[in-house]
């Protein structure tokens, strides 16, 4: 018995001279999922365009990267929304740069990682600019 999670499983499974069952994956709405099997091609797709909202997995996903983005508007700050924009149109790795920097302004421990990732974003505008030798800038 094939596993059918969505119409388009459905469409791609060849029904000619088969007597199995069909056995459809749903979303129970309570976090979970459910299997009902069908005896027939109708019957399985009347029940998952009635029932079945996305197809398997797409809620887990979709709340998992929700709380991934919940997290990192935490320790960023709205930067996707409202930019700080100090090297954004200036360099190409500008916005990576101002998301950096929100991150340190929003986070209450100063990180390693943080200023090694600056360092790298400001060294690569430096290439971007052709500012290999900053001898000049010695008082």
């Amino acid at each position: 018995m094939d596993l059918i999670t969505t119409i388009e499983d459905l469409k791609q499974q060849d029904f000619k001279g088969r007597t199995d069952d069909l056995k459809v994956s749903f979303y129970n709405g309570g976090g979970s999922y459910e299997y009902k099997t069908f005896p027939a091609y109708a019957e399985a797709a009347e029940f998952i365009y009635k029932n079945q909202k996305t197809p398997a997995g797409f809620h887990e996903i979709l709340r998992s990267v929700g709380d991934v983005l919940t997290e990192k508007n935490k320790r960023y700050g709205s930067s996707a929304l409202n930019p700080i924009k100090v090297f954004e149109g200036k360099s190409m790795v500008g916005q990576r740069a101002d998301d950096k920097i929100s991150r340190i302004k929003n986070s209450d421990v100063l990180r390693k990682n943080d200023i090694c990732d600056l360092i790298g974003y400001l060294t690569l505008m430096c290439k971007e600019n052709g500012w290999t030798d900053f001898s000049d800038q010695i008082d």
